[in-house]
């Protein structure tokens, strides 16, 4: 049985792909497996999916109608044999060490969640690209003995709170799944308030592990109408787990 299930949601992602398949296959830690989940490409990724599944047998390439990236990452989590669980874009990368990193973290402090820091570059039209800035904390662990406001804190440190920067204890997340009526972003901040009601301890460290890359055809930077309509409606189940969550720390 693989420590780590890695799940990657593929939709059309170009050649942008195979990059982050390598990242996963030169990670420093060995026992992992990838679940390449194909959401229906039309762009020849279905064919790199199973190469690369042919190459390696610890990735397993799986193929379904398009249904969006919360039911290609449900449909990982349904078939993951890992103790935990990662995500992995389509078209990011992991830093070499992050599973190692991520793995030494989740069990030196028993943390049902640990997650790492990450880097945002985002393509300019002249090929080249801009390293977004962000926030970063210090290494915060947060207990459920802590409380309320240590909650807080957490998320103030740890923030914002995606999927593809952070390892899953499996036991922990348990049934829980992604909502699929999220088809145009906020997805990863319903899972994890959802996920936080159950966690008994999440730590969150400073040491880059993820790289997310943006593009123009990265649904965080779509503005059109659909796109604004579906983050509104998200924003109601978010908040809805969110304030569940504070009631349970």
């Amino acid at each position: 049985m693989p420590a780590i299930s890695v799940i990657m949601p593929v939709y059309n992602p170009g050649s942008r792909l195979q990059a982050a398949i390598d990242s996963i296959r030169g990670q420093t830690f060995r026992g992992w497996e990838l679940l390449l989940i194909d959401d229906g490409s039309t762009d020849g990724s279905a064919a790199v999916c199973d190469a690369a599944a042919a190459q390696d047998r610890r990735i397993r390439a799986v193929h379904q109608p398009n249904a969006g990236i919360c039911a290609a990452r449900n449909c990982g989590l349904a078939q993951a044999a890992g103790q935990y669980l990662a995500f992995c874009d389509d078209d990011d990368r992991y830093e070499s060490d992050f599973l190692a990193n991520a793995w030494a973290l989740a069990e030196r402090y028993t943390a049902d969640a640990a997650r790492l820091e990450y880097r945002l570059p985002r393509e300019l039209p002249d090929g080249g690209a801009r390293e977004l800035p962000h926030a970063v904390s210090a290494l915060t662990l947060l207990q459920r003995k802590d409380g309320g406001m240590a909650y807080d804190a957490y998320l103030r440190a740890a923030g914002p709170l995606f999927v593809w920067n952070t390892l899953y204890r499996r036991a922990r997340v348990g049934t829980l799944c992604f909502d699929e009526q999220c088809r145009y972003g906020l997805e990863d901040f319903v899972f994890n308030a959802a996920f936080h009601q159950a966690a008994r301890v999440l730590v969150y460290s400073p040491t880059v592990g993820y790289r997310h890359r943006e593009h123009g055809a990265s649904t965080s930077v779509q503005r059109n109408t659909a796109v604004l309509a579906g983050r509104f409606a998200a924003l109601a189940p978010w908040m809805e787990q969110e304030y569940r969550a504070a009631l349970a720390w």
